[in-house]
């Protein structure tokens, strides 16, 4: 028999980067195998197995696989996704030949980190019909085993947006023959600082300029292209599609103004999006029901603040089921995530199942 705390140990040594969690996924089979009863499902670069009762509902886990890089570059579990995988595996276990009334789905998804995994889970979907899925993070700064639950957004969408101009190169000692995009780009740049008070947002966003490129090092070139790279975040998706429409608009309206008519016609605007996450969004009575039944069931359960800056790919799943989001707390003491000192804490590994399976009763 191996414990759970094995499991974890095992994830923990063998961390693997996004689209890579090619052992990650063999040693979650092979527990899987010995100590549940799931039928698995391989699909590749993801799997997933079923807690199969003949039953009309069924509800789904997901648990993401793959690890990240440490500042000295190299991978490590600095998310706690080996906490997630390991926690899921123990509701497996503890649900095994029980009957519980409905069917239960474990996903297993790869690269949640860069955005892409959910994504490429969603065929999932059209194997298997899933009336609602379920997906956690362990929040560092709260206490350990806290349920935390939000009112409306657990985590902030987010999109990575490349605005890449091509307009006239020239001799550097003849600028009036060219047409520069360090003018635009950084008109825009000024701007965006006044995009919050140009539309009114439901709930916080902000822009984050990621980098900014014109040109090569070569002092006798009046560049002819640039770009720049921005990460827009808001809490709603729908002020998430609104913020890069205004951005991309802001960006129109930079180059008229940078330059002459003649040579604004001339200007070519090509725009790309990467690392795409749309906001994890709960609603609101889901929010309240799950508070009210933990906290009768005895279980320490609160209110986060404020939803999670930081994105996560959940959200795609929205597109296709009912979907409940929640966070369970890691520890006061616990670094924050991706930082180099992080380390999911075991002693959360039977809590989480524990957690897991009262979350399949309250839905």
């Amino acid at each position: 028999m191996t414990s759970i705390s094995a499991l974890w140990q095992n994830l923990h040594a063998h961390p693997e980067p996004a689209g890579q969690e090619h052992q990650t996924r063999k040693i979650l089979q092979d527990y899987l195998r010995q100590e549940s009863d799931l039928q698995l499902f391989d699909r590749g670069s993801w799997f997933y197995g079923i807690h199969d009762e003949q039953a009309a509902e069924t509800i789904g886990i997901r648990a993401d696989m793959d690890a990240i890089f440490t500042s000295r570059g190299t991978l490590f579990h600095g998310c706690g996704h080996d906490g997630h995988m390991a926690m899921a595996c123990a509701c497996a276990h503890r649900i095994a030949g029980k009957k519980i009334g409905r069917n239960v789905v474990f996903l297993f998804q790869p690269a949640e980190e860069n955005g892409q995994g959910a994504a490429e889970c969603l065929p999932l979907f059209a194997e298997r019909r899933i009336d609602r899925m379920l997906g956690l993070h362990n929040i560092p700064g709260y206490p350990l085993g806290q349920v935390l639950v939000t009112r409306g957004t657990f985590a902030d969408g987010s999109l990575g947006l490349i605005l890449h101009l091509k307009g006239k190169q020239s001799h550097a000692a003849y600028p009036e023959d060219g047409i520069n995009p360090a003018f635009a780009i950084s008109q825009l740049v000024c701007r965006l600082p006044q995009i919050q008070r140009l539309i009114c947002f439901e709930q916080f966003q902000e822009t984050t300029v990621i980098y900014v490129h014109v040109g090569e090092p070569n002092f006798g070139i009046n560049a002819g292209e640039g770009e720049i790279g921005l990460t827009l975040r808001a809490q709603k998706n729908t002020d998430l599609k609104r913020l890069k429409e205004t951005v991309i608009q802001e960006m129109k309206e930079a180059i008229l103004e940078a330059y002459a008519p003649e040579q604004a016609a001339q200007v070519q605007l090509e725009i790309r999006e990467q690392d795409v996450f749309p906001a994890t969004e709960t609603r609101p009575e889901d929010d309240a029901h799950v508070m009210q039944m933990l906290q009768r069931d005895g279980f320490d359960a609160a209110l986060l603040p404020d939803p999670m800056r930081s994105a996560e790919d959940f959200g795609h799943y929205t597109a296709k089921t009912e979907t409940f989001f929640f966070g369970l707390g890691s520890g006061i003491e616990q670094p924050n995530l991706h930082t180099d000192p992080y380390v999911f804490p075991t002693e959360l590994l039977e809590k989480g199942g524990q957690v897991w399976e009262e979350m399949l009763k309250i839905f």
